[in-house]
This record gives C-alpha cells, structure tokens and sequence, in this order.
C-alpha cells in the first residue's frame, strides 16, 4: 500500500473516531470540531477512489 492511500487512511479513521468516540470535540481541548461540507466531499472523493481501486485490483486478479 502506497504511503498516500496510508495517509488518507490514517485521515479518515482520525476523523471517524473523533466523531464516534469523543463527540466530535477535541480530545486535548474539548473544543467543539465543525463538520465542513468541503471535507465531507474530499472524504467522499477518497474513498470512491480507493473502493475503485481495491475493485480494479480484484477484477485484475480474477482475470488470471
């Protein structure tokens, strides 16, 4: 895996956990995070593209 799908990973479970676990705050401040709607469709964008490449992969595969 290339450190860049890594990065968006890592991005993406950072986020998922401040949201499910620390009610979408700060963990050192307890500042409140706003939900931006530019985020939201990057968030959206990256994973399309690594479901689309984890899909080409298996069609690649399967193809043997």
């Amino acid at each position: 895996m290339n450190e860049k799908v890594k990065s968006v990973l890592k991005s993406l479970f950072k986020r998922r956990n401040q949201i499910a676990h620390q009610a979408d705050c700060r963990h050192e401040t307890g500042e409140k995070i706003d939900i931006e709607r530019d985020d939201v469709e990057a968030y959206i964008d990256d994973v399309e593209k690594i479901a689309t490449a984890i899909y080409n992969e298996i069609e690649s595969v399967n193809k043997l």
